[in-house]
């Protein structure tokens, strides 16, 4: 990359026309090895997730998106990680890299909101915990589906093994009444958890074995309504 200095004139089309030569001149000898179409690396800035999305803001950039990239052969990047772009800012050079909504540690589907706020976990991911780690509208609120549930979900405990307490949560569509259970190994009721009316979004449980005064195993808990029912294992490890 050949960076230009910016100036009032960057957003205009003769820019990014000066842009667009300097990275064709760079890229045109490669061709015959690289091809358009194949991957290659330091080509764009990666919008990504980091505390500067909604702190250290710079003037007149109240809601910006944070950029990183553009690496030289040492790997020092070109761009350091930067939130002086506004979301609405038009710009060719940045690179969205769209990833899935969850991963799986230990077997279990856990959300990557939940990894990045997680003290321990975060590390597989991310430098530092992050508290809002999104963009847009779903800074306002704990978690995307809360605005835009996918369907009625329970998902697997977190996290699991635990000792002695778990997270347990679920999603709902719509406002439902619903019932959670708890069971032993054998299918023998232990608890019932929550049971009432919930309105549509995601919905946490804290879990507590202290509560029931239970010893080490496997036990299973449910999730129903009148229109579905799930069921999930989780092993208490003492």
């Amino acid at each position: 990359p050949q960076p230009i200095p910016p100036d009032a004139d960057m957003v205009n089309v003769p820019r990014f026309y000066q842009h667009n030569d300097s990275v064709k001149s760079l890229r045109d000898p490669q061709l015959t090895k690289f091809p358009l179409g194949t991957l290659v690396g330091g080509t764009k800035k990666d919008i990504i997730i980091d505390k500067k999305i909604y702190s250290w803001l710079k003037p007149n950039v109240p809601k910006p998106v944070v950029i990183y990239g553009w690496h030289q052969l040492n790997g020092i990047p070109i761009q350091p990680v930067y939130n002086g772009h506004g979301e609405t800012y038009a710009d060719y050079s940045h690179g969205v890299r769209l990833v899935l909504r969850t991963a799986q540690i230990n077997g279990a589907d856990i959300s990557l909101i939940d990894i990045m706020e997680d003290p321990t976990y975060h590390t597989l991911i991310a430098d530092t915990t992050l508290v809002k780690p999104y963009y847009g509208s779903l800074t306002s609120v704990r978690s995307e589906s809360s605005l835009i549930p996918s369907g009625n979900e329970l998902f697997q405990n977190y996290p699991n093994p635990f000792n002695p307490e778990t997270n347990i949560k679920f999603q709902l569509v719509d406002d439902q009444r619903i019932t959670m259970t708890l069971f032993d190994s054998n299918g023998k009721h232990i608890a019932t958890l929550l049971e009432g009316e919930f309105p549509a979004g995601e919905h946490d449980y804290r879990f507590s074995s202290r509560r029931y005064n239970l010893s080490s195993g496997v036990y299973f808990y449910s999730l129903t309504s009148p229109t579905f029912s799930y069921v999930h294992k989780m092993a208490l490890i003492k």
